[in-house]
């Protein structure tokens, strides 16, 4: 990619991240490289969002699809996968983040203040949630079926691991159904944030 990297940023975290340059940026732009897909095999890899291989790939579609309807989200430049014989990962170019993160000011401000940053932040995830359609995605599933596929999925998974026993896996699955048939969730399909908190949350300026 002919990139030097400058800052090591994800410490602790299933994605790593690099701050990085070359003499045809103008700006920083960050690396993010995805975990080593070939150790293990999950059936839920996809669906779960931080094993899928394409996962980069479809939050540039996303991005796109927000910045077209001015809905503020990080855009990314590139993105991809890298295979080899033995490993599989997910790699993407987006931009820096403007701003700081909430949670270095939430302790900080005042109990008006928080109520005001979380009406705001309410606001852009109902704006996330009417976007029926990006461009790359889609589900021919209803809701319910949906939700079912997905803990199957990872039921099997945990059976695989040795966190749950085949009867337990059933056991949790046969209720979900029933609470599935209860709730009849709705199969409106719209965009929602899987890591919503404090530091994935970047703010301006936040004024006492």
């Amino acid at each position: 990619m002919g990139l030097q990297p400058t800052v090591y940023l994800s410490e602790g975290t299933i994605n790593h991240g690099w701050i990085v340059r070359d003499e045809q940026m103008e700006n920083s732009r960050i690396l993010v490289i995805g975990p080593p897909l070939g150790e293990v095999i999950l059936q839920s890899a996809e669906s779960s969002g931080y094993l899928d291989k394409n996962k980069f790939v479809k939050a540039q579609d996303v991005t796109k699809t927000l910045k077209g309807k001015g809905v503020p989200a990080i855009q990314f430049f590139d993105s991809g996968v890298i295979s080899t014989n033995s490993l599989t990962f997910a790699w993407g170019i987006e931009a820096v983040a403007e701003g700081q993160p909430l949670s270095k000011f939430w302790s900080g401000m005042t109990e008006e203040k928080k109520l005001a940053v979380t009406v705001q932040i309410g606001r852009i995830m109902g704006q996330y949630q009417s976007i029926a359609e990006v461009e790359g995605l889609s589900n021919k599933n209803n809701a319910s079926e949906w939700y079912l596929e997905r803990l199957n999925g990872l039921l099997t998974d945990a059976i695989n691991l040795k966190i749950f026993s085949q009867q337990e896996a059933i056991n949790i699955f046969d209720i979900f159904k029933k609470i599935m048939a209860k709730a009849q969730p709705s199969n409106y399909m719209g965009l929602i944030h899987g890591d919503l908190f404090q530091p994935n949350v970047f703010v301006k300026e936040i004024e006492n």
